[in-house]
């Protein structure tokens, strides 16, 4: 096994999260751990850039579950901005935040709101 699918696995079961090779910040996606998983993103900084790219589609794909639950509040979109402003500079990200602008509908609310914050 490759160094990042190792790395997967070991993040897969601190976060207890199904270990998945393809899409695993979709399918893994939850609103209900959204904080925590910002949390570990942020405690977890001298992760490689390939498993912090996975960590980031996860929170971003779990902000979208918050707003078609109906979850996302002002705290909770205020933790979204904060980290955005945190990190989307990082070009590590960037295909990321283009990719969920670009599929932006009522399925994908979250790209619009990347489009709002990230201008």
């Amino acid at each position: 096994m490759n160094r990042k699918l190792e790395l997967l696995k070991r993040v897969s079961k601190e976060l207890e999260l199904s270990f998945e090779t393809q899409d695993w910040g979709i399918i893994n996606s939850s609103s209900d751990r959204v904080n925590e998983f910002v949390q570990y993103f942020e405690d977890n900084q001298i992760l490689e850039n390939s498993i912090k790219y996975e960590l980031f589609e996860l929170i971003i794909a779990s902000f979208n579950d918050a707003i078609l639950e109906g979850k996302m509040d002002k705290n909770l979109k205020s933790l979204f901005r904060d980290f955005l402003d945190k990190n989307s500079h990082n070009t590590t990200f960037k295909p990321i935040i283009d990719y969920w602008k670009s599929i932006e509908n009522e399925e994908y609310p979250v790209g619009k709101l990347l489009e709002e914050i990230n201008n």
